[in-house]
């Protein structure tokens, strides 16, 4: 499985930020049982038109962040314990860049 949020163009303004790729596999984590935390390595990989400091968040909480990066590609070890969401926003105004909310 794999989630991606893709645009070829994007209007972008000076605090605007057009995010031309994002890609976060697996998404897909099975345990034994309902409840059993299950640990896992993702690969992230996202690519924006100009350099910004961006977050990586699982639900409500902050995974990575990088600062002033225009292209990311490395991998993670996330633990599990039931079905999440995944985003990535711009650290400075919290703006969802994918999915957008």
């Amino acid at each position: 499985m794999l989630v991606t949020c893709q645009f070829s163009t994007m209007a972008k303004s000076n605090d605007e930020l057009a995010l031309l790729n994002f890609e976060l596999k697996p998404v897909a984590c099975i345990a034994e049982y309902i409840g059993q935390e299950c640990e896992m390595v993702i690969s992230v990989k996202w690519q924006t038109s100009s350099p910004d400091d961006l977050c990586l968040m699982q639900s409500d909480t902050k995974l990575k962040c990088w600062q002033q990066q225009d292209s990311v590609n490395e991998r993670l070890v996330i633990n599990l314990q039931q079905s999440t969401d995944f985003s990535l926003i711009r650290n400075e105004d919290k703006k969802y860049l994918c999915p957008n909310e």
